[in-house]
């Protein structure tokens, strides 16, 4: 069983658009959060956490503690929160607790992975880069 509940697709829509419009503020990004935990969602922890980040210089003594619970986080949830990133994907990240995805122009529809296929669909993907794979016309 997921740890992640269910979420009201039509709120879990206005939440991603509000943050798709503008995917540098992180005022969405933490108002979504606490909808998610309000729901019981531990992906909030994660946009929590990624959004102190992003704010804080790189010598910020808070740094580290925060780094730690960022690796801890994603650690407990790596098998399931983005999921494995197949051989398709040049990188796949959790960008404040979004994904951002790279993908190969030789992918095929049938070979998305079902989590990638559905975090598409409902909106967790923020950044979605297509690249030309020039082995693809090598025959």
């Amino acid at each position: 069983m997921s740890p992640f509940p269910d979420l009201p697709a039509d709120q879990l829509a206005a939440f991603l658009s509000a943050i798709r419009e503008a995917p540098e503020a992180d005022e969405h990004r933490l108002v979504f959060s606490d909808w998610l935990d309000d729901l019981g969602d531990p992906r909030a922890e994660l946009i929590r956490i990624q959004c102190r980040l992003a704010a804080l210089k790189k010598d910020d003594p808070g740094a580290a503690n925060l780094r730690e619970r960022e690796r801890l986080w994603l650690e407990s949830y790596q098998d399931i929160w983005p999921g494995e990133c197949p051989m398709f994907l040049w990188s796949c990240s959790l960008v404040r607790g979004l994904l951002h995805a790279h993908l190969s122009g030789g992918l095929k529809t049938q070979d998305v992975p079902p989590w990638l296929g559905q975090a598409i669909r409902d909106g967790w993907v923020i950044q979605l880069e297509v690249y030309a794979n020039p082995q693809a016309d090598v025959k």
